[in-house]
Protein backbone atom coordinates (compact mmCIF):
# COMPACT_ATOMS: atom_id res chain seq x y z
CA UNK A 1 0.00 0.00 0.00
CA UNK A 2 2.91 2.32 0.72
CA UNK A 3 4.18 1.78 -2.82
CA UNK A 4 0.76 2.70 -4.25
CA UNK A 5 0.58 5.92 -2.26
CA UNK A 6 4.12 6.89 -3.26
CA UNK A 7 3.36 6.13 -6.92
CA UNK A 8 0.29 8.40 -6.80
CA UNK A 9 2.41 11.08 -5.19
CA UNK A 10 5.03 10.82 -7.93
CA UNK A 11 2.35 10.97 -10.65
CA UNK A 12 1.02 14.25 -9.24
CA UNK A 13 4.53 15.73 -9.10
CA UNK A 14 5.11 15.03 -12.81
CA UNK A 15 2.44 17.51 -13.90
CA UNK A 16 3.09 20.04 -11.14
CA UNK A 17 4.12 23.54 -12.25
CA UNK A 18 6.39 25.04 -9.54
CA UNK A 19 5.07 28.19 -7.93
CA UNK A 20 7.32 30.89 -6.51
CA UNK A 21 6.79 29.41 -3.04
CA UNK A 22 7.76 25.97 -4.32
CA UNK A 23 10.98 27.32 -5.85
CA UNK A 24 11.90 29.11 -2.60
CA UNK A 25 11.09 26.12 -0.38
CA UNK A 26 14.51 24.45 -0.62
CA UNK A 27 16.47 27.72 -0.14
CA UNK A 28 14.39 28.47 2.98
CA UNK A 29 14.87 24.91 4.28
CA UNK A 30 18.60 25.10 3.60
CA UNK A 31 18.87 28.42 5.47
CA UNK A 32 16.89 27.11 8.43
CA UNK A 33 19.02 23.97 8.50
CA UNK A 34 22.18 26.06 8.46
CA UNK A 35 20.97 28.21 11.36
CA UNK A 36 20.02 25.14 13.41
CA UNK A 37 23.37 23.47 12.70
CA UNK A 38 25.20 26.68 13.61
CA UNK A 39 23.47 26.50 16.98
CA UNK A 40 24.59 22.89 17.39
CA UNK A 41 28.15 23.88 16.49
CA UNK A 42 28.18 26.69 19.05
CA UNK A 43 26.99 24.26 21.73
CA UNK A 44 29.53 21.61 20.70
CA UNK A 45 32.44 24.06 21.02
CA UNK A 46 31.44 26.27 23.93
CA UNK A 47 30.55 23.48 26.39
CA UNK A 48 33.73 21.32 26.00
CA UNK A 49 35.93 24.42 26.20
CA UNK A 50 34.03 25.61 29.28
CA UNK A 51 34.37 22.19 30.99
CA UNK A 52 38.10 21.82 30.24
CA UNK A 53 39.01 25.39 31.22
CA UNK A 54 37.02 25.29 34.47
CA UNK A 55 38.00 21.76 35.55
CA UNK A 56 41.33 21.13 33.80
CA UNK A 57 40.11 17.56 33.25
CA UNK A 58 40.15 15.97 29.79
CA UNK A 59 38.27 12.98 31.20
CA UNK A 60 35.38 15.21 32.33
CA UNK A 61 35.40 16.85 28.91
CA UNK A 62 35.13 13.38 27.40
CA UNK A 63 32.23 12.46 29.69
CA UNK A 64 30.31 15.55 28.58
CA UNK A 65 30.99 14.63 24.96
CA UNK A 66 29.74 11.11 25.75
CA UNK A 67 26.49 12.61 27.07
CA UNK A 68 26.05 14.50 23.79
CA UNK A 69 26.73 11.47 21.57
CA UNK A 70 24.83 8.71 23.37
CA UNK A 71 21.42 10.20 22.40
CA UNK A 72 22.42 9.93 18.74
CA UNK A 73 22.19 6.15 19.03
CA UNK A 74 19.04 6.11 21.19
CA UNK A 75 17.13 8.68 19.15
CA UNK A 76 18.50 7.43 15.86
CA UNK A 77 16.89 4.02 16.15
CA UNK A 78 13.53 5.16 17.61
CA UNK A 79 13.40 8.79 16.49
CA UNK A 80 13.18 7.99 12.79
CA UNK A 81 9.85 6.24 13.33
CA UNK A 82 8.57 9.29 15.20
CA UNK A 83 9.67 11.50 12.30
CA UNK A 84 7.78 9.33 9.80
CA UNK A 85 4.73 9.21 12.06
CA UNK A 86 4.34 12.88 13.07
CA UNK A 87 5.62 14.35 9.81
CA UNK A 88 8.90 15.83 8.64
CA UNK A 89 7.96 19.49 9.10
CA UNK A 90 6.45 19.09 12.56
CA UNK A 91 9.38 16.96 13.74
CA UNK A 92 11.88 19.59 12.57
CA UNK A 93 10.07 22.42 14.40
CA UNK A 94 9.65 20.44 17.65
CA UNK A 95 13.30 19.39 17.57
CA UNK A 96 14.55 22.97 17.33
CA UNK A 97 12.22 24.22 20.07
CA UNK A 98 13.31 21.44 22.44
CA UNK A 99 17.01 22.00 21.68
CA UNK A 100 16.66 25.72 22.34
CA UNK A 101 14.99 25.11 25.71
CA UNK A 102 17.70 22.73 26.92
CA UNK A 103 20.47 25.13 25.86
CA UNK A 104 18.94 28.19 27.52
CA UNK A 105 18.58 26.33 30.83
CA UNK A 106 22.37 25.97 31.13
CA UNK A 107 23.19 29.71 31.45
CA UNK A 108 20.06 30.30 33.54
CA UNK A 109 21.14 27.69 36.11
CA UNK A 110 24.74 28.92 36.00
CA UNK A 111 23.74 32.54 36.67
CA UNK A 112 21.53 31.35 39.53
CA UNK A 113 24.52 29.54 41.04
CA UNK A 114 22.69 26.21 40.81
CA UNK A 115 24.45 24.51 37.87
CA UNK A 116 26.16 21.25 38.88
CA UNK A 117 28.09 18.83 36.69
CA UNK A 118 25.26 16.29 36.62
CA UNK A 119 22.85 19.06 35.55
CA UNK A 120 25.13 19.76 32.61
CA UNK A 121 25.21 16.08 31.64
CA UNK A 122 21.41 15.80 31.75
CA UNK A 123 20.85 18.96 29.72
CA UNK A 124 23.47 18.04 27.12
CA UNK A 125 21.91 14.58 26.80
CA UNK A 126 18.38 15.98 26.50
CA UNK A 127 19.44 18.65 24.02
CA UNK A 128 21.08 16.11 21.74
CA UNK A 129 18.16 13.68 21.97
CA UNK A 130 16.21 15.29 19.14
CA UNK A 131 19.12 16.57 17.05
CA UNK A 132 19.23 13.51 14.80
CA UNK A 133 15.44 13.24 14.33
CA UNK A 134 15.33 16.97 13.53
CA UNK A 135 18.15 16.67 11.03
CA UNK A 136 16.55 13.53 9.57
CA UNK A 137 13.25 15.36 9.18
CA UNK A 138 14.79 18.25 7.25
CA UNK A 139 16.89 15.91 5.09
CA UNK A 140 13.85 13.73 4.37
CA UNK A 141 11.93 16.72 2.99
CA UNK A 142 14.44 17.11 0.16
CA UNK A 143 13.03 14.55 -2.35
CA UNK A 144 9.48 15.91 -2.11
CA UNK A 145 10.50 19.57 -2.26
CA UNK A 146 13.02 18.80 -5.00
CA UNK A 147 10.33 17.21 -7.15
CA UNK A 148 7.93 20.11 -6.62
CA UNK A 149 10.56 22.74 -7.39
CA UNK A 150 12.15 20.93 -10.36
CA UNK A 151 15.59 20.88 -8.71
CA UNK A 152 17.80 17.80 -9.10
CA UNK A 153 18.59 15.68 -6.04
CA UNK A 154 22.32 16.31 -6.54
CA UNK A 155 21.86 20.07 -6.42
CA UNK A 156 19.36 20.02 -3.56
CA UNK A 157 21.60 17.80 -1.44
CA UNK A 158 24.61 19.93 -2.33
CA UNK A 159 22.74 22.96 -0.97
CA UNK A 160 21.98 21.10 2.27
CA UNK A 161 25.64 20.14 2.61
CA UNK A 162 26.60 23.75 1.90
CA UNK A 163 24.43 24.79 4.85
CA UNK A 164 26.17 22.22 7.02
CA UNK A 165 29.58 23.39 5.81
CA UNK A 166 28.70 27.05 6.31
CA UNK A 167 27.60 26.24 9.86
CA UNK A 168 31.02 24.67 10.42
CA UNK A 169 32.58 27.98 9.37
CA UNK A 170 30.26 30.49 11.01
CA UNK A 171 29.73 28.49 14.22
CA UNK A 172 33.39 27.92 15.21
CA UNK A 173 34.53 31.40 14.18
CA UNK A 174 31.63 32.95 16.08
CA UNK A 175 32.26 30.72 19.10
CA UNK A 176 35.97 31.54 19.22
CA UNK A 177 35.37 35.26 18.76
CA UNK A 178 32.43 35.47 21.15
CA UNK A 179 34.17 33.48 23.89
CA UNK A 180 37.10 35.89 23.64
CA UNK A 181 34.89 38.95 24.27
CA UNK A 182 32.02 37.62 26.41
CA UNK A 183 31.19 34.84 28.84
CA UNK A 184 30.24 31.33 27.77
CA UNK A 185 26.79 31.81 29.28
CA UNK A 186 26.13 34.81 27.03
CA UNK A 187 27.15 32.75 24.00
CA UNK A 188 24.71 30.02 25.05
CA UNK A 189 21.86 32.55 25.20
CA UNK A 190 22.64 33.51 21.60
CA UNK A 191 22.83 29.82 20.76
CA UNK A 192 19.30 29.21 22.07
CA UNK A 193 18.02 32.04 19.89
CA UNK A 194 19.35 30.34 16.75
CA UNK A 195 17.12 27.31 17.36
CA UNK A 196 14.07 29.57 17.74
CA UNK A 197 14.80 31.24 14.39
CA UNK A 198 15.18 27.88 12.63
CA UNK A 199 11.89 26.57 14.07
CA UNK A 200 10.08 29.71 12.95
CA UNK A 201 11.48 29.56 9.42
CA UNK A 202 10.55 25.91 8.82
CA UNK A 203 7.13 26.36 10.43
CA UNK A 204 6.17 29.44 8.40
CA UNK A 205 8.20 29.50 5.18
CA UNK A 206 8.59 25.86 4.10
CA UNK A 207 5.46 24.44 2.39
CA UNK A 208 4.87 20.75 2.95
CA UNK A 209 2.08 18.35 2.01
CA UNK A 210 2.01 15.05 3.87
CA UNK A 211 0.59 13.02 0.99
CA UNK A 212 2.79 10.02 1.80
CA UNK A 213 3.26 10.67 5.50
CA UNK A 214 -0.50 10.44 6.10
CA UNK A 215 -0.32 6.81 5.05
CA UNK A 216 2.11 6.22 7.92
CA UNK A 217 -0.11 7.95 10.48
CA UNK A 218 -2.35 4.91 10.97
CA UNK A 219 0.55 2.53 11.71
CA UNK A 220 2.44 0.93 13.15
CA UNK A 221 0.28 -0.52 15.90
CA UNK A 222 1.55 -1.05 19.42
CA UNK A 223 2.30 -4.68 18.62
CA UNK A 224 4.83 -3.89 15.94
CA UNK A 225 6.36 -0.59 17.05
CA UNK A 226 9.73 -2.24 17.74
CA UNK A 227 9.71 -3.99 14.36
CA UNK A 228 8.89 -0.75 12.56
CA UNK A 229 11.52 1.15 14.55
CA UNK A 230 14.14 -1.33 13.35
CA UNK A 231 12.85 -1.30 9.77
CA UNK A 232 15.34 1.40 8.77
CA UNK A 233 18.29 -0.61 10.05
CA UNK A 234 16.93 -3.72 8.31
CA UNK A 235 16.77 -1.94 4.96
CA UNK A 236 20.30 -0.55 5.36
CA UNK A 237 21.77 -3.94 6.22
CA UNK A 238 20.02 -5.54 3.25
CA UNK A 239 21.83 -3.18 0.85
CA UNK A 240 25.45 -4.21 0.25
CA UNK A 241 26.76 -0.71 -0.42
CA UNK A 242 25.00 0.92 2.55
CA UNK A 243 26.15 -1.93 4.77
CA UNK A 244 29.75 -1.32 3.69
CA UNK A 245 29.37 2.40 4.36
CA UNK A 246 28.24 1.62 7.91
CA UNK A 247 31.18 -0.73 8.49
CA UNK A 248 33.71 1.89 7.40
CA UNK A 249 31.95 4.78 9.11
CA UNK A 250 31.77 3.18 12.55
CA UNK A 251 35.56 3.25 12.92
CA UNK A 252 35.94 6.61 11.18
CA UNK A 253 33.36 8.32 13.39
CA UNK A 254 34.88 6.83 16.53
CA UNK A 255 38.12 8.59 15.60
CA UNK A 256 36.55 11.85 14.43
CA UNK A 257 34.35 12.18 17.51
CA UNK A 258 37.45 11.78 19.69
CA UNK A 259 39.27 14.31 17.51
CA UNK A 260 36.68 17.08 17.36
CA UNK A 261 35.00 16.67 20.76
CA UNK A 262 38.06 16.07 22.96
CA UNK A 263 41.48 16.08 21.28
CA UNK A 264 41.19 19.41 19.42
CA UNK A 265 39.91 21.39 22.46
CA UNK A 266 42.84 19.99 24.47
CA UNK A 267 45.20 20.69 21.52
CA UNK A 268 44.04 24.32 21.30
CA UNK A 269 44.43 24.80 25.05
CA UNK A 270 47.73 22.97 25.61
CA UNK A 271 49.59 24.00 22.44
CA UNK A 272 48.17 27.48 21.76
CA UNK A 273 46.19 28.40 24.92
CA UNK A 274 43.64 30.24 22.78
CA UNK A 275 39.98 29.32 22.09
CA UNK A 276 40.18 31.19 18.78
CA UNK A 277 42.59 28.54 17.47
CA UNK A 278 39.95 25.87 18.07
CA UNK A 279 37.46 28.02 16.20
CA UNK A 280 39.87 28.55 13.31
CA UNK A 281 40.61 24.82 12.95
CA UNK A 282 36.93 23.82 12.95
CA UNK A 283 36.13 26.72 10.63
CA UNK A 284 38.90 25.52 8.30
CA UNK A 285 37.15 22.16 8.13
CA UNK A 286 33.84 23.90 7.44
CA UNK A 287 35.40 26.17 4.81
CA UNK A 288 36.90 23.22 2.99
CA UNK A 289 33.59 21.39 3.17
CA UNK A 290 31.79 24.44 1.80
CA UNK A 291 34.21 24.72 -1.12
CA UNK A 292 33.97 21.02 -1.90
CA UNK A 293 30.18 21.09 -1.74
CA UNK A 294 29.96 24.10 -4.06
CA UNK A 295 32.10 22.24 -6.59
CA UNK A 296 29.90 19.17 -6.17
CA UNK A 297 26.75 21.25 -6.67
CA UNK A 298 28.06 22.48 -10.02
CA UNK A 299 29.56 19.27 -11.44
CA UNK A 300 28.33 16.55 -9.07
CA UNK A 301 25.91 15.00 -11.57
CA UNK A 302 28.84 14.30 -13.92
CA UNK A 303 31.39 13.06 -11.35
CA UNK A 304 31.95 9.29 -10.92
CA UNK A 305 30.59 8.56 -7.45
CA UNK A 306 33.24 5.94 -6.70
CA UNK A 307 36.04 8.44 -7.30
CA UNK A 308 34.30 11.01 -5.08
CA UNK A 309 34.17 8.53 -2.19
CA UNK A 310 37.61 6.94 -2.50
CA UNK A 311 39.35 10.21 -3.31
CA UNK A 312 37.62 11.81 -0.34
CA UNK A 313 38.76 9.11 2.09
CA UNK A 314 42.36 9.46 0.88
CA UNK A 315 42.31 13.26 1.21
CA UNK A 316 40.90 13.05 4.75
CA UNK A 317 43.75 10.74 5.77
CA UNK A 318 46.30 13.20 4.38
CA UNK A 319 44.66 16.12 6.19
CA UNK A 320 44.74 14.30 9.52
CA UNK A 321 48.53 14.01 9.42
CA UNK A 322 48.85 17.82 9.61
CA UNK A 323 47.87 17.84 13.31
CA UNK A 324 50.30 15.62 15.26
CA UNK A 325 53.51 17.59 14.83
CA UNK A 326 52.17 21.05 14.04
CA UNK A 327 52.68 24.05 16.30
CA UNK A 328 51.82 26.31 13.38
CA UNK A 329 48.15 27.37 13.34
CA UNK A 330 48.06 27.82 9.56
CA UNK A 331 49.19 24.23 8.92
CA UNK A 332 46.52 22.83 11.20
CA UNK A 333 43.87 24.97 9.50
CA UNK A 334 45.04 23.81 6.05
CA UNK A 335 44.88 20.18 7.16
CA UNK A 336 41.37 20.66 8.51
CA UNK A 337 40.35 22.40 5.26
CA UNK A 338 41.64 19.43 3.23
CA UNK A 339 39.51 17.10 5.34
CA UNK A 340 36.48 19.32 4.82
CA UNK A 341 37.10 19.53 1.07
CA UNK A 342 36.66 15.75 0.97
CA UNK A 343 33.82 15.58 3.49
CA UNK A 344 31.31 17.82 1.68
CA UNK A 345 31.10 15.93 -1.63
CA UNK A 346 31.23 12.55 0.14
CA UNK A 347 28.22 13.35 2.33
CA UNK A 348 26.23 14.83 -0.55
CA UNK A 349 26.90 11.74 -2.66
CA UNK A 350 25.80 9.40 0.12
CA UNK A 351 22.57 11.36 0.61
CA UNK A 352 21.76 11.12 -3.11
CA UNK A 353 22.34 7.35 -3.08
CA UNK A 354 20.17 6.98 0.03
CA UNK A 355 17.31 8.98 -1.47
CA UNK A 356 17.49 7.01 -4.72
CA UNK A 357 17.30 3.65 -2.96
CA UNK A 358 14.81 4.31 -0.14
CA UNK A 359 11.05 4.95 -0.48
CA UNK A 360 10.22 8.49 0.58
CA UNK A 361 7.74 7.24 3.21
CA UNK A 362 10.64 5.52 5.03
CA UNK A 363 13.36 8.16 4.66
CA UNK A 364 13.00 9.48 8.21
CA UNK A 365 13.66 6.18 9.94
CA UNK A 366 16.31 5.06 7.45
CA UNK A 367 18.28 8.30 7.74
CA UNK A 368 18.00 8.28 11.53
CA UNK A 369 18.98 4.61 11.69
CA UNK A 370 21.98 5.25 9.47
CA UNK A 371 23.16 8.09 11.70
CA UNK A 372 22.71 5.92 14.79
CA UNK A 373 24.55 2.97 13.28
CA UNK A 374 27.57 4.93 12.08
CA UNK A 375 27.85 6.72 15.45
CA UNK A 376 27.43 3.63 17.60
CA UNK A 377 31.08 3.59 18.71
CA UNK A 378 31.50 7.38 18.99
CA UNK A 379 30.48 7.66 22.68
CA UNK A 380 33.15 5.10 23.54
CA UNK A 381 35.69 7.05 21.47
CA UNK A 382 35.25 10.34 23.33
CA UNK A 383 35.42 8.71 26.76
CA UNK A 384 38.58 6.76 25.87
CA UNK A 385 40.16 9.87 24.36
CA UNK A 386 39.42 11.86 27.50
CA UNK A 387 41.02 9.36 29.87
CA UNK A 388 44.01 8.76 27.56
CA UNK A 389 44.64 12.50 27.24
CA UNK A 390 44.87 12.86 31.01
CA UNK A 391 48.12 10.86 30.88
CA UNK A 392 49.36 10.96 27.24
CA UNK A 393 50.57 14.00 25.28
CA UNK A 394 47.95 15.33 22.86
CA UNK A 395 50.36 15.20 19.90
CA UNK A 396 50.83 11.45 20.41
CA UNK A 397 47.06 10.93 20.57
CA UNK A 398 46.64 12.91 17.33
CA UNK A 399 49.29 10.74 15.65
CA UNK A 400 47.42 7.64 16.79
CA UNK A 401 44.14 8.96 15.33
CA UNK A 402 45.84 9.70 12.00
CA UNK A 403 47.44 6.24 11.89
CA UNK A 404 44.20 4.40 12.61
CA UNK A 405 42.25 6.38 10.01
CA UNK A 406 44.92 5.63 7.41
CA UNK A 407 44.26 1.93 8.05
CA UNK A 408 40.51 2.53 7.64
CA UNK A 409 41.20 4.27 4.32
CA UNK A 410 43.12 1.23 3.08
CA UNK A 411 40.28 -1.08 4.11
CA UNK A 412 37.81 1.16 2.24
CA UNK A 413 39.85 0.92 -0.96
CA UNK A 414 39.86 -2.89 -0.69
CA UNK A 415 36.13 -3.28 0.11
CA UNK A 416 34.37 -4.72 -3.00
CA UNK A 417 30.92 -3.53 -1.87
CA UNK A 418 32.06 0.11 -1.98
CA UNK A 419 32.87 -0.33 -5.66
CA UNK A 420 29.26 -1.23 -6.47
CA UNK A 421 28.24 2.44 -6.30
CA UNK A 422 27.32 3.75 -9.73
CA UNK A 423 25.94 6.84 -11.46
CA UNK A 424 23.94 4.62 -13.81
CA UNK A 425 20.52 4.84 -12.14
CA UNK A 426 17.26 4.83 -14.06
CA UNK A 427 15.44 7.84 -12.67
CA UNK A 428 11.71 8.50 -12.62
CA UNK A 429 10.42 11.86 -13.95
CA UNK A 430 10.51 13.13 -10.35
CA UNK A 431 14.28 12.71 -10.27
CA UNK A 432 14.22 9.66 -7.98
CA UNK A 433 15.13 6.09 -8.68
CA UNK A 434 12.35 3.50 -8.71
CA UNK A 435 11.77 2.29 -5.17
CA UNK A 436 12.92 -1.30 -5.50
CA UNK A 437 13.07 -1.97 -1.79
CA UNK A 438 10.08 -1.62 0.49
CA UNK A 439 9.86 -2.26 4.17
CA UNK A 440 6.83 -4.25 5.19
Amino acid sequence: MTAVVEHQHQQSERTHVPSRRDRLAIPFLVLANGISLTGNTLTALVIPWFVYVTTGSASRTGIVAFASLLPVIVAGMAGGLVVDRVGFKRASVVSDIFSGLTVVLIPILHLAGALQFWHLLVLVFAGALLDIPGSAARQSMIPGLSARSGMSLERANALMQMASAAAMVVGPLSAGFLMAIMSETSVLFLDAGSFAISALMVGVLVPWQRAIEKQMADGPTESNVIRESLAGAKLILSDGFLRAVVQVSVGANLLFSALFAVALPVYAKEVFNDPRVLGLIIAGFGGGSLAGTIIYGVVGERLPRLYVLLGGVALMAIGLWSFPWSTWVALSVIGAAAMGLANGPMNATLMVVLQERVPESHLGRVYSSLMAMVQIASPLGVVLAGFILDSVAVTIVLAGIASLFTLIALVTFLNPEIRTISNDVELTPTGRAPANQHVE
